[in-house]
């Protein structure tokens, strides 16, 4: 018999890349968690705009993570993620 083969880890979400200036349903979602993680202020208004930009900034540099501005997929894993501090 053959063994069972092992799952990878695959993350259930993929996420859009999001940057200044894009706007819908997505950067609601990334202002919310923002919000709910102390980075952001406010309320989520659906406009990546600059107190977004700077949010996800500090986030990325909290993580250790280079600070690009850019909410891309990586980035939206971790502060999805239960990890995220």
């Amino acid at each position: 018999t053959q063994p069972d083969a092992t799952p990878t880890s695959v993350p259930l979400t993929s996420y859009p890349t999001l940057t200044h200036g894009d706007r819908g349903d997505a950067v609601v979602k990334l202002q919310e968690r923002l919000i709910e993680l102390g980075y952001l202020s406010g309320e989520a208004d659906g406009i990546f705009g600059n107190m977004t930009l700077t949010a996800v900034n500090e986030a990325q540099r909290i993580a250790n993570m280079e600070q690009t501005g850019i909410a891309d997929n990586n980035f939206q894993q971790y502060l999805f993620s239960n990890d995220v501090h």
